[in-house]
């Protein structure tokens, strides 16, 4: 009798232990990074790639190092950013996903722990993930800079059914580091936009956040907070989610739309670059790419920026860049402020005099390179053959720029643009 009620009580342990392993649920954790891999477009010149980088620091780092001019000591009034109906991911969800997004967002600027969501409210996001839910936060917010790019969460069950998911999110920074930091990046960024060009229209505005971008910033693979804008404004070092975001937080600073869209080079990983919207049409624009590093055989580096992928259309990203975004993206086809159009270096068939008084001029004003493009495969590869193949760039130089063996002309092809450079050594 002894030995039974033994058995009795063992079997109802291992029941008791069963059920309230089924209350409680399993963890299931998603990490995610968007690292940041600089490719550079194909091209005929030589090319040095950074390796990726995907580390953020789990320690606060010393302060940063004098980029530029010392950070005054005084307070920054807090900046006039989009309201959340202005954001781009935002505008494209469902009601029931903005609603959910916006409890995000609440809790990510307050610093909360996290958020539980009911087995209901997922149901109604129409498949949605969660975490993709969270990206569209982190795409449309760059000023969550001590928000890291992950979360966990944990699936509370019963019996097989879903009651509630616990989201948990991590933070970089501790709030008392976060707001110094806010500070001195308030100071600094509004030192940069004080230098927009007044009287001006979007277009101009756009070039001079992407030129102050790739001019303070350089490419660092392990840069202190390379995933957020820290690293620009505070450390003038980063990697491609540090320049896109910070491209988009001066450009939201300026009330106009953008958002940081994450994914991959075609050949190259995972890679971040900007949707803008300029003047009424939608662009896209990858700072990353206009902050290249050319070499030639002595290994001298070119110090320029590149506006190939400056204000340009779905087409032309698509041959290089790949979006994987939870939300649509819009077809964009204006050709009106892209670079090459608004400088007057678009060509859509080959003149060669027309190349001579482009490439005269930029000589005339000092340009250590002339920059153009032609409009379509055809006319790029009969440019490309009758300037370089078979020397007519010699043709196009005014007298006296004539190369001699201290002044050398070097020139790169970007095929996918159909963009030829120029350098004048």
């Amino acid at each position: 009798m002894l030995e039974f009620i033994k058995t009795f009580l063992a079997v109802l342990l291992t029941l008791l232990v069963i059920a309230l392993l089924a209350v409680t649920g399993l963890y299931f954790y998603l990490i995610y990074e968007r690292e940041a891999v600089p490719s550079t477009p194909e091209s005929s010149s030589q090319l040095i790639v950074p390796e990726p980088s995907v580390e953020e620091p789990t320690e606060t780092p010393s302060p940063p190092a004098a980029t530029e001019e010392p950070i005054p000591e005084q307070e920054s009034t807090q900046p006039e950013t989009p309201a959340i109906e202005a954001r781009y991911a935002y505008r494209t969800l469902t009601d029931a996903q903005q609603r959910l997004y916006a409890r995000y967002l609440q809790a990510l600027q307050a610093m909360e722990e996290g958020i539980q969501v009911t087995a209901e409210e997922e149901a109604e996001l129409g498949g949605m993930d969660l975490f993709a839910l969270f990206n569209c936060v982190m795409d449309d917010y760059p000023e969550l800079f001590w928000v890291s790019n992950s979360m966990q969460r944990h699936i509370t069950s019963l019996s097989n059914q879903v009651l509630h998911t616990d989201i948990q999110f991590d933070y970089i920074l501790e709030e008392a580091s976060r707001d110094a930091y806010q500070q001195q990046l308030e100071t600094r960024v509004d030192a940069w936009l004080a230098g927009v060009p007044e009287g001006t229209d979007e277009y101009a505005k756009a070039l001079y956040i992407y030129e102050q971008v790739i001019h303070r910033t350089d490419y660092v693979r392990n840069a202190p907070y390379n995933q957020n804008i820290l690293s620009v404004f505070l450390y003038g070092e980063s990697v491609c989610n540090g320049y896109a975001k910070a491209a988009q937080y001066m450009l939201n600073r300026l009330g106009m739309e953008c958002v940081t869209i994450g994914g991959e080079a075609v050949g190259e990983g995972s890679h971040a670059w900007n949707l803008v919207k300029v003047n009424g049409e939608y662009y896209y624009l990858d700072p990353t790419w206009g902050d290249p590093v050319f070499s030639n055989n002595t290994m001298e580096r070119f110090e320029n920026i590149a506006y190939d992928y400056f204000l340009v259309t779905s087409r032309d990203i698509g041959n290089t860049h790949v979006a994987k975004t939870a939300y649509p993206l819009p077809d964009c086809t204006a050709t009106a402020d892209n670079y090459f159009v608004r400088t007057d270096r678009y060509f859509t068939a080959y003149d060669p005099e027309a190349v001579k008084a482009l490439i005269t001029a930029d000589i005339t004003a000092g340009l250590d390179k002339s920059m153009l493009r032609f409009g379509g495969e055809d006319v790029y590869r009969q440019a490309t053959e009758a300037l370089f193949g078979q020397e007519a760039i010699f043709a196009m130089l005014p007298a006296g720029e004539e190369p001699t063996a201290a002044r050398e002309i070097a020139y790169t092809t970007t095929d996918a643009m159909q963009i030829v450079t120029v350098y004048f050594g």
